[in-house]
C-alpha cells in the first residue's frame, strides 16, 4: 500500500483549488484520502467530494489519480494523456469513468493530478496469486467466467472499431501514422526504457528488438489501443464491463497488439503465480475467433504482435524491479530468468 501522507497533508490545497474553479459552490470539502493499490506508476486515492450551491447539497464519490513524487515506473510518465483519452471516450460505446477537473498546478498536490467519478463494481485481482488464483474470476462459476471474459473482449473490440480520426484525441498520442511507423515508435520507446534503467544489458530483450525491427509487417490497421488490456483493469458489474481503467499506456497502433497482450497476460499470469489456469476460460483460438466476429475484421500477424507484447511485458518488469521500493526483494538472477523473458526466448527460438 502506497504511503499517502505526502498527499494527505495537501488535502486542503486541493479543496482551495476546487473552490477557485467552482465560484458558485460553497462548503467545499474532501474526506480523508483512502489509498488504492495501483502499482508504482501513479497514486490512486478515494475521497468523498461535498459541496453546496443554489440547487442544494451535493456529494460525489471520487477517485484522485496523482503523479507520485520522485521516480515513477515510466521515465516519461504522462498523466494528462490518460485523462485526455478517457475524456475523448466519454461519448463512445467504450465505458470509462467520467472525468472531473485536471489539476496541473504543482503547488496543489506536488504534481499533476485529476479527479474522476468512482465506478462501483468488482475488479479481478492484479496481485498474487493473480486472477487465476483468487478473487472475482476464481470464485465465479464457469458460466460467469466465460461471460466476463467475452465482455472484456467486447470492450476491446468496441475500442478498436472506433474511428480514431473522429475522436478528440490528444496530440500527445502522436500522429496517426502507418501501422509500421507506430510499431517502430513503440520499439524506440522500449529501447529507451531499457537504456533508462542503467542496468546490465539484457541479451534476450535486445535480440527481440533486433528481430522485431526486421520483421515489422508491411501493412495493417492503426487504431486507438488500450495498451494494458487485462482483466485487472476492468470494473465488472453484473458480469458486464462497467468501466475500462488505466489508460496510461494508450497509443495509436495495430489493434492486434492489445489482443496479443490480453492473451499473453492470461497465459503468463498463472505460471508467474504458480497456479493452474482457471478451467472453463476460452482458449486462445476461441478468443481470437470471437474478437474477429465482434470487429468484423480478420486478425493479422498475431504471432509478430505476440513477440512484441512479450517484449513490452519483459521491459515493464525490468522497470518495475529497477524502481521498486528498497524493501521489496527479488530472487538472484530474476531480471534475466523470469516468466516474460523465458517466454520471449521460447518465441524467438520458434521464429529462428
Amino acid at each position: 500500500m502506497r504511503d499517502l501522507s505526502f498527499f494527505a497533508d495537501r488535502r486542503g490545497n486541493l479543496e482551495r483549488w476546487l473552490a477557485g474553479v467552482m465560484p458558485d459552490a460553497t462548503s467545499i470539502a474532501l474526506s480523508p484520502f483512502t489509498p488504492v493499490n495501483s502499482g508504482f506508476s501513479n497514486a490512486t486515492m478515494l475521497t468523498e467530494f461535498r459541496w453546496s450551491d443554489a440547487n442544494g447539497d451535493h456529494v460525489d464519490e471520487m477517485v484522485i489519480r496523482a503523479q507520485p513524487p520522485g521516480d515513477g515506473l515510466f521515465p516519461d510518465y504522462d498523466l494528462r494523456l490518460q485523462y485526455d483519452v478517457m475524456a475523448a471516450l466519454a461519448k463512445t460505446p467504450v465505458p470509462v469513468p467520467k472525468v472531473g477537473p485536471f489539476v496541473d498546478d504543482p503547488d496543489v498536490l506536488g504534481g499533476p493530478c485529476f479527479l474522476m467519478h468512482r465506478v462501483h463494481g468488482e475488479v479481478a485481482s492484479g496481485f498474487r496469486p493473480g486472477f487465476h488464483g483468487h478473487g472475482l474470476f476464481f470464485d465465479a462459476s464457469v458460466e460467469r467466467r466465460r461471460k466476463m471474459w467475452f465482455a472484456a473482449v467486447d470492450a476491446m473490440a468496441s475500442l478498436h472499431s472506433l474511428d480514431a480520426d473522429a475522436l478528440p484525441l490528444p496530440s500527445s498520442l502522436g500522429p496517426k501514422d502507418s501501422a509500421r511507423d507506430t510499431v517502430l515508435r513503440m520499439l524506440d520507446v522500449i529501447e529507451s526504457q531499457l537504456d533508462f534503467t542503467g542496468l546490465d544489458p539484457f541479451p534476450v530483450l535486445r535480440e527481440a528488438l533486433r528481430y522485431l525491427r526486421s520483421e515489422i509487417p508491411a501493412d495493417g490497421r492503426t487504431a486507438l489501443c488500450w495498451g494494458d488490456a487485462r482483466p485487472g483493469n476492468i470494473v465488472y458489474r453484473d458480469d458486464q464491463v462497467a468501466a475500462v481503467l488505466d489508460w496510461e499506456l494508450a497509443h495509436l497502433g495495430p489493434p492486434e497488439g492489445d489482443l496479443a497482450y490480453f492473451l499473453l497476460v492470461d497465459e503468463t499470469v498463472a505460471e508467474l503465480n504458480h497456479v493452474p489456469r482457471l478451467p472453463g476460460l476460452p482458449e486462445r483460438d476461441e478468443t481470437v475467433a470471437y474478437y474477429e466476429s465482434r470487429t468484423g475484421r480478420p486478425v493479422k500477424d498475431l504471432e509478430f504482435h505476440g513477440v512484441l507484447q512479450c517484449l513490452r511485458l519483459a521491459a515493464m518488469l525490468v522497470l518495475t524491479v529497477r524502481l521498486s521500493p528498497p524493501e521489496l526483494s527479488f530472487p538472484a538472477g530474476y531480471l534475466t530468468d523470469n516468466v516474460p523473458t523465458r517466454r520471449l526466448a521460447e518465441l524467438l527460438r520458434a521464429h529462428a
